[in-house]
C-alpha cells in the first residue's frame, strides 16, 4: 500500500571559491530541504551525488527515482548509508525541479539508521519501508517536535508529515525503540502490522477527527506481549469514532484533548 506525504532533508552547503569576475553561485539554503545537482555532478549543499541511470540517483546514499513529474525514495546503499538520514524535499536535476512524494516499499528495510527526517511533501510511506530498523529512535518532519495540548506535553519520537494519507503494511514493524507516535490529521489508512513489535510505545497522539481505517496488528496487541497498552490521545468529541474502529484492542485507554 502507498502513502504520499511532504517532508524535508537538510544538508550544509559547501564553500565556493571563484577565480573569474562572475559572482559565485548563491549557496542553497540548507533549511529548506532543496538541492541542486550541477552539471559536473557536484551539489549545491555539498552532499554526495552518484548517478545510477537516466532517472535514478543517490544523494548521500539515499536512492531517488524520477517518476513522471515527481521523485520517489526507492532504496539506499546500506553499506555507505549514515546513521542519521535526511530526505530532500525537492531536487533540481537536469534543469527540472522534482518534489519528493513517497518513500517506497523496502526503502530502508533492515538498515542501522538512528534518525530520519522526512519532508512535508511526502504523502505515502510504503510497505516495509522502515521494517526492522531496530536502532531507529526518531522520525521527524520540519514541523514542531513538541506540542502542548491542555497542559499535556508530547515529546514525540515519531512525528509523521502533515500531508501523509497512508502508512503501508509493516512500515515501522520491529522499530522497538519507539516510545511515542504523532499521527497527522489527514491520515486515512494504517496498514496491517504498521507498528507491530513497537512494544515500548507509551502513547500515541492522533490528530484525525475521524478514525483512520486501522488494519490488524497495526499496533502491538498487549495480551500477546504481556504489556500494558499505550494511551491514545484523540481530538475532543472524537473518541467514539476510534472505539468503533477497534482502537481499544491496542490501547489501554483513550483520552480526548482539545486542539
Amino acid at each position: 500500500m502507498k502513502l504520499f506525504l511532504p517532508f524535508v532533508l537538510i544538508a550544509f552547503a559547501g564553500g565556493f571559491i571563484g577565480c573569474t569576475s562572475e559572482e559565485p553561485d548563491e549557496p542553497e539554503d540548507p533549511t529548506n530541504g532543496s538541492i541542486t545537482i550541477k552539471s559536473d555532478g557536484t551539489t549545491s549543499t555539498g552532499a554526495v551525488f552518484t548517478a545510477v541511470d537516466e532517472t535514478t540517483f543517490l544523494i548521500d546514499y539515499v536512492k531517488y527515482k524520477v517518476v513522471n513529474s515527481h521523485i520517489e525514495v526507492v532504496g539506499c546503499d546500506k553499506t555507505e548509508l549514515g546513521a542519521n538520514v535526511k530526505i530532500y524535499e525537492s531536487v533540481d536535476y537536469k534543469g527540472s525541479k522534482y518534489v519528493t512524494r513517497s518513500i517506497n516499499k523496502n526503502a530502508f528495510l533492515n538498515t542501522e539508521i538512528n534518525t530520519v527526517d522526512i519532508p512535508n511533501t511526502v504523502q505515502y510511506i510504503g510497505d516495509y519501508a522502515f521494517r526492522n530498523c531496530r536502532n531507529l529512535t526518531s522520525v521527524t518532519h520540519p514541523g514542531e517536535l513538541k506540542e502542548i495540548v491542555e497542559g499535556l506535553v508530547f515529546f514525540t519520537s515519531v512525528t509523521l508529515p502533515d500531508e501523509l494519507k497512508e502508512i503501508g503494511e509493516s512500515a515501522f514493524e520491529g522499530c522497538v525503540l519507539f516510545t511515542s507516535v504523532t499521527l497527522p490529521a489527514g491520515l486515512k489508512v494504517i496498514g496491517e502490522s504498521a507498528f507491530k513489535g513497537c512494544v515500548h510505545l507509551n502513547y500515541v497522539r492522533s490528530k484525525a477527527k475521524k478514525s483512520p481505517i486501522i488494519m490488524v496488528y497495526a499496533f502491538p496487541y498487549p495480551y500477546e506481549y504481556e504489556i500494558k497498552g499505550p494511551t491514545l490521545y484523540v481530538p475532543r468529541d472524537c473518541r467514539s469514532s476510534y472505539e468503533e474502529w477497534g482502537w481499544m484492542n491496542f490501547f489501554s485507554e483513550i483520552w480526548e484533548v482539545g486542539e
